[in-house]
């Protein structure tokens, strides 16, 4: 096929040299878009590069093109658009033409593509193709990349002792490309087979190693400390499970650790991370967090049980007048007005005018306004406007209390009603 090519170029010279270096173009372009996340652009331009490539039916030249399209394919997560690539580019593979390398790489995302759909042992087998010209490439890198990814298919299939056996090829041959950041890669594998082997030891000494080469905040260390997690959870450590799963940004495990091991309040907090309200309702309460429990269930629009929760808040804690205006707040929505004025003013007695206070003396001026009873609602709304003047919508309220009372002849707050004997002019 490549002599083709070469003919092409005694023959048309320039143009096709042109044409080369366009195909070039596209390939870097396209390049540049997918390390950016731009996907569509850098497929279409990897399409122009294969569309200019493939004329010269070299295998060295379209290979890399079918490629990077199935790697734009697997990063848009379009698995079967990627192998579809792939199986246009087989009768490159057996091209004599054809380098080592190009063919492995091909190979390798072969056996990337069909994992992904679950084509286990089609995987394999394309493995093992692989396998045979690596045998005559000596490429440390590329050995290492077909033994993880190999690993990987072998750990959903849970064929733990073959998966332990290519994380433990992957490894050495990553050493040996001197790559820290794939050796790490394949110790976590390595780790996970051992875990699931029951071989705790070695297991630790693998997913340690991955998390110091990994570094901080690298890439895979969120997935190293759930695994270590999970370990410490077998050992029957439930403090460094709780630690480690929380550490690696599973919320929901971190919660269900800490509440194993007693950290109720702890387990509280990361439950609540995970979105699960009635788990962290339950650790609150396992905490002795009356108040806590409380408004969250009042998040959540359980009143009933948030009403019942805040009345257990005693009367000793720092959180009880917080509780209590809650429960003021509450009674106020639900038209409760009478319970509502009881919680309230017991929180504004117990408080003078300030930041903290503020909404309590407001939320009593509308409970009386809600309740008929104007002229102590517009005392308490002229304190908080004196306060702030522009608290919610306390300037509103004030004028539409003064215009009712207007209308109906009461005189207005800290105004005395003219005399009836006063001139027209002055009334």
């Amino acid at each position: 096929m490549a002599t083709g090519f070469i003919n092409r170029i005694w023959q048309e010279g320039g143009d096709v040299l042109a044409q080369a270096r366009e195909a070039q173009q596209h390939r870097d372009y396209g390049g540049y878009l997918l390390a950016r996340g731009l996907l569509v652009a850098a497929a279409e331009q990897f399409e122009l590069w294969l569309t200019l490539a493939a004329p010269s039916d070299d295998p060295n030249l379209i290979l890399p093109a079918y490629n990077a399209l199935c790697t734009v394919s697997h990063a848009r997560l379009d698995h079967e658009g990627a192998l579809s690539w792939l199986e246009q580019a087989l009768p490159y593979l057996v091209d004599r033409q054809a380098e080592p390398v190009n063919v492995i790489k091909t190979r390798i995302n072969r056996l990337i593509s069909l994992a992904k759909l679950n084509r286990d042992d089609q995987a394999i087998a394309e493995a093992i193709q692989a396998q045979d010209v690596l045998g005559s490439q000596g490429s440390p890198y590329l050995s290492g990349l077909l033994e993880l990814n190999l690993c990987s298919v072998y750990a959903k299939r849970q064929e733990w002792v073959q998966a332990r056996r290519s994380g433990q090829l992957a490894l050495e041959q990553f050493r040996t490309a001197g790559d820290h950041q794939a050796m790490a890669d394949a110790l976590v594998n390595l780790g996970l087979a051992h875990l699931e082997l029951g071989a705790l030891r070695l297991a630790r000494r693998d997913l340690t190693r991955a998390l110091k080469l990994y570094g901080d905040g690298g890439g895979g260390t969120a997935y190293v400390h759930t695994e270590l997690g999970r370990l410490a959870q077998v050992e029957g450590d439930l403090d460094q499970a709780a630690e480690m799963f929380g550490s690696g940004g599973d919320p929901a495990k971190a919660g269900a650790a800490f509440e194993r091991a007693h950290r109720f309040a702890e387990a509280a907090r990361f439950y609540r991370q995970a979105g699960e309200a009635a788990k962290a309702v339950a650790a609150h309460k396992a905490a002795g967090e009356s108040f806590e429990a409380g408004m969250l269930l009042k998040e959540q629009g359980d009143l009933e049980a948030a009403v019942f929760t805040l009345q257990q808040v005693p009367a000793a804690s720092e959180r009880f007048l917080e509780a209590t205006a809650a429960l003021g707040e509450i009674f106020l929505e639900t038209e409760m007005y009478g319970l509502a004025k009881e919680k309230l003013q017991e929180v504004v007695a117990a408080t003078p005018l300030s930041t903290a206070s503020l909404d309590a003396y407001y939320l009593l001026a509308l409970a009386h306004e809600k309740s008929g009873e104007p002229r102590l609602a517009l005392t308490l709304y002229e304190k908080v406007m004196a306060y702030r003047l522009n608290y919610r919508d306390v300037q509103a309220r004030i004028a539409a209390l003064k215009e009712r009372r207007a209308a109906a002849g009461a005189p207005t707050q800290g105004v005395p009603r003219p005399a009836t004997s006063q001139p027209e002019r002055y009334k």
